[in-house]
């Protein structure tokens, strides 16, 4: 899909729900999630926020259609035909708004007819009806055949998680929807498995509105936080979205530890847990894990019970600076003097909620550091008497936007100051309160005056905002041309770095070499140095057997001395047998000479090669 394209379905999403969450959060998704090289100027994003998608629709085939939604409507409810005023307002070129008129099952065929034969529709609002699961899957079945689609509304239309389970398949391949808003419905743990696999191979779905889904009335006792948000919260189905709306549903602290599991891996922007019974321990554990979760731009937690303690508040303010908008109205809130001093350290938050807190004489906590923030909500906070103590510390801010409605305040005098001060303020809100007339006049006169004045600075920041664009425009040129020097640069690098991967590789492959070289060499020396050990073994032998002769000679020496003594006597037989003896004694001398001799040459060549294989190994 062109660029252009997709920012117009944007535009037209705004358009078809009444605000600008949609293209905001897309332009900053598209920010975080596109590399420098593919960005728009900031010139090319102007012209093309003025591009629309527009398609001709002949007004026969919208009236015949509208004729026939008001026949299936009648029959649903048993009533005649009534007509609808203002039809452009709900049947548009390219949008179809039908929240809140009562439609069932044969108005379901009706619609379904109509997305199935004309692919022009990019926002279906059919809130609030009551077409049933069979409903459901005609128009899920229908809307198959649609390639246009980028936002689907069906709150609250009486479906059950059988529904969802029978329908959500058919959404699969509309690789345009964008937006999906079941809140009010009953997903369950059956539902919520059919939405877990429709958003993991879809891939697309960046809003999902699950408002009032996970809770169940089963054999007359209420159940919450079911098994349907316990499967759901670990897929894609929240890691991949932008906006996840989980308000009234009943998670208590429970609940907050299974998002606390997985909150770190998601890429949420908007967390909407409004009216979820979440106490101080849940929103403290709930910090620890938010507190640097950096895409995290806008927090919801009113009409929680908080109690009197909220010190956590001061470490998300304090080390989380991404945090924009922080919602803690009606949270019986009743210390500030933590929020005020984590205000004194963000650097990031411009939007923060506390009506319906009893802020009352903290008032001057309060408003010490407000100065940073544009949206400030003080709503029902009994400020009667201390309402002039945060104005005076917000002449000099950035303040843009002030509700103080509902807060029994008789004296504003502090707002006039603030107004001549401050001209950007573009909204006061200060009704339900106790102030004069005359005061009412002086107010409204300083504000149209301040109107007037930001009028007339229209076209000079409008010329200040061009030459900006100019300077962004060179910049992106500038670097533009860095970015291909670094190419080239990196070109260079993986090429010196394949050749010494290549260098690394053959020297892998010569010490390879080398090692096996060694290994052979090692094995050779080893098998000489077993058969110098086995030639030992056998001198050893040799010396053995030379030494049992030397007993058996010395022992015959013996015998021959005894035998010379007897042959004292016999002379005559004795020196004959003399002379042999003589004979036999000289012959084992020779003998034993001879083996001394080889005995000796064998020590020497054994010391030698002992000393050349120590040799070696060192």
């Amino acid at each position: 899909m062109q660029r252009d394209t997709f920012k117009s379905i944007w535009s037209n999403l705004d358009q078809a729900l009444g605000d600008s969450s949609f293209s905001s959060y897309y332009a900053s998704y598209q920010r975080r999630n596109t590399p420098n090289k593919y960005k728009s100027s900031k010139s090319e994003l102007l012209s093309l926020t003025a591009t629309r998608i527009r398609f001709v629709c002949p007004m026969n085939k919208r009236d015949r259609f509208v004729d026939l939604l008001l026949e299936a409507r009648g029959q649903d409810n048993e009533l005649d035909k009534i007509t609808i005023e203002n039809i452009e307002r709900h049947f548009g070129v390219d949008f179809l708004k039908l929240e809140s008129m009562h439609l069932k099952l044969n108005a379901a065929k009706v619609i379904g007819s109509q997305l199935k034969n004309d692919e022009k529709y990019l926002s279906v609002i059919l809130g609030n009806n009551q077409f049933g699961d069979e409903g459901f899957k005609i128009l899920t079945t229908n809307l198959f055949y649609n390639r246009c689609i980028i936002h689907l509304d069906i709150s609250k239309s009486c479906i059950t998680p059988k529904g969802f389970r029978d329908a959500l398949p058919y959404l699969k391949p509309i690789y345009t929807l964008v937006s999906l808003n079941l809140s009010g419905n009953r997903l369950s743990s059956v539902g919520s498995k059919a939405l877990q696999q429709l958003v993991d191979q879809h891939g697309n779905i960046q809003f999902l509105n699950l408002y009032s889904t996970f809770s169940d009335i089963i054999s007359g006792d209420f159940v919450s936080y079911n098994q349907g948000f316990n499967s759901l919260k670990n897929t894609n189905a929240i890691c991949s979205s932008l906006c996840l709306n989980l308000q009234e549903n009943e998670l208590r602290d429970s609940g907050i530890e299974g998002i606390n599991d997985k909150i770190s891996h998601w890429n949420i922007q908007v967390l909407n847990l409004s009216d979820c019974q979440i106490t101080s321990h849940g929103l403290s554990r709930l910090v620890d894990r938010i507190v640097n979760h950096k895409y995290l731009e806008s927090l919801i937690l009113s009409k929680n019970n908080f109690g009197g303690s909220v010190s956590c508040l001061f470490k998300l303010l304090s080390q989380n600076n991404w945090l924009q908008k922080l919602n803690l109205s009606y949270c019986q809130i009743a210390e500030f003097s933590q929020i005020s001093e984590g205000l004194k350290e963000n650097k990031g938050l411009r939007q923060i909620d506390l009506s319906g807190n009893k802020v009352g004489e903290h008032a001057v906590i309060l408003g010490l550091y407000m100065q940073r923030l544009t949206h400030i909500k003080l709503n029902d906070c009994d400020l009667r008497q201390n309402i002039n103590d945060i104005l005076k510390r917000l002449h000099y801010s950035n303040l843009k936007h002030l509700e103080v409605n509902q807060n029994r305040i008789e004296d504003l005098k502090e707002l006039k100051t603030l107004l001549m001060k401050n001209k950007e303020i573009e909204k006061i809100c200060y009704g339900l309160n106790m102030i004069n007339y005359k005061q009412h006049q002086e107010i409204q006169k300083i504000f149209n005056l301040n109107i007037k004045y930001q009028q007339t600075q229209i076209i000079p920041k409008f010329k200040q905002e061009l030459s900006k664009l100019g300077q962004f425009e060179q910049e992106r040129i500038m670097i533009s041309r860095k970015m291909q020097e670094l190419n080239e640069k990196k070109k260079e690098k993986e090429q010196e770095l394949f050749t010494l991967h290549q260098r690394l590789d053959k020297t892998k492959v010569e010490q390879e070499l080398l090692t096996r070289i060694k290994e052979k060499e090692l094995i050779e020396k080893q098998n000489e140095l077993i058969s110098v050990k086995l030639q030992f073994e056998n001198i050893t032998k040799l010396t053995s057997e030379l030494n049992n002769d030397k007993q058996e000679s010395k022992q015959l020496l013996i015998n021959t001395i005894k035998e010379q003594n007897l042959c004292k006597q016999l002379i005559g037989p004795i020196e004959k047998l003399q002379d042999k003896l003589d004979q036999l004694l000289m012959r084992k001398q020779y003998i034993i000479k001879e083996l001394e001799h080889k005995l000796h040459k064998q020590n020497i060549i054994y010391n030698r090669q002992v000393l050349d294989f120590e040799k070696y190994q060192k």
